[in-house]
């Protein structure tokens, strides 16, 4: 199967062809929403913010009430500075995520932060940012 070729191929550091691996899989069915999750995972992994944003959009047209995809597209907002857009897509998760899932308080203390941030001059917000490691914005991943 294309979709677990892909995933051992992210898994081993070798997300180019992971990606390559899962634009294939999509060709065959395009509506698995899945692959557009992971598909962004290789993307972010091969430095292609753009490319990862792309997937987890997609995958909000298909599933416009997934909070994961929602929080994690937030989180490639402040990766790229775009602090309104963060508050926007984290908004979405919190909305969407029912409130006994476990990354609720994730999605909360992330928005507590994008709040925090909006208070700041930009530099001081590229000093938060910084710190902020991938890591700690990305646990799902």
């Amino acid at each position: 199967e294309l979709k677990a070729s892909a995933d051992s191929l992210l898994r081993n550091g070798q997300a180019s062809a992971a990606i390559e691996t899962y634009k294939k899989a999509l060709s065959v069915d395009p509506s698995f929403e899945e692959i557009y999750f992971n598909l962004a995972v290789a993307h972010f992994t091969d430095k292609n913010l753009t490319g990862a944003m792309a997937c987890l959009e997609k995958l909000l047209i298909l599933n416009p009430d997934d909070p994961e995809a929602a929080y994690n597209l937030a989180c490639l907002y402040l990766y790229a500075r775009d602090i309104p857009n963060a508050r926007l897509f984290l908004e979405k998760a919190s909305s969407c995520c029912p409130d006994e899932a476990d990354y609720k308080p994730l999605i909360q203390n992330t928005l507590g932060l994008v709040d925090r941030l909006q208070t700041l001059d930009p530099q001081a917000q590229d000093i938060v940012l910084t710190r902020v490691t991938a890591d700690a914005l990305y646990p799902a991943w």
